[in-house]
């Protein structure tokens, strides 16, 4: 009887999922699964960058642990010098100005890092990054906010962000085994394409959602 009742429980779960979705207007709903999945992949590449690049610098850049708090402090200095520049693109110019580069620019710095050979080079794609994260911050969250109803707004929201939490929660997974059975510098290599994907599907799949 349990089984039964935890079957007939996730069963209800999914079809509560389903009518959640279906809440969404029609010509909108593609645009929601993009963002749902730039939202995943955009969590899993920040995850990767905090658990695999230290190892990458430290293991195969002989970088100091200073240089390593250097790279982190790098990147955060140019996440907060990009939120009034974001803010003011998501408002005037478009939210797709802030959500397809959020996922563009990663997918080209996390090809590069694997080839960096000192200091200098891996911080620059870091500040790079930085420009990324900026972006990438509050313009999903603001893009959700445009596509789905007002009274189903906080469920599908928890949604998103509980299938991104759940994806990034399996990138140290993954990207450990990689960096094991390989070298820390493959998983960039291997999220690479996620996140040109992401980028290719909210450029020509999502729509803009900013009202003129």
């Amino acid at each position: 009887a349990p089984k039964v009742l935890s079957l007939a429980g996730l069963r209800a779960r999914v079809i509560g999922i389903g009518d959640l979705y279906r809440e969404i207007q029609p010509g909108l709903r593609s645009t929601y699964c993009c963002i749902v999945f730039a939202t995943l992949v955009n969590q899993s590449q920040r995850i990767i960058v905090q658990s695999m690049l230290p190892l990458y610098a430290v293991r195969y850049m002989q970088l100091s642990p200073s240089q390593v708090g250097m790279l982190f402090t790098i990147s955060g200095a140019v996440i907060f010098a990009m939120m009034i520049p974001a803010g003011f693109l998501m408002d005037r110019v478009g939210r797709k100005w802030c959500t397809v580069p959020s996922t563009a620019i990663p997918a080209l710095t996390f090809l590069l890092i694997p080839l960096t050979r000192n200091f200098f080079q891996l911080a620059l794609l870091i500040g790079i990054s930085g420009v990324a994260q900026g972006l990438s911050l509050g313009s999903l969250a603001t893009s959700t906010y445009d596509v789905v109803p007002a009274h189903v707004r906080g469920r599908l929201q928890a949604l998103r962000r509980t299938v991104a939490e759940l994806g990034s929660g399996m990138a140290p997974l993954i990207g450990g085994y990689l960096a094991n059975r390989f070298n820390p510098g493959v998983p960039f290599f291997a999220y690479a394409p996620l996140l040109l994907l992401s980028a290719t599907l909210l450029l020509f799949v999502g729509k803009e959602t900013l009202e003129r």
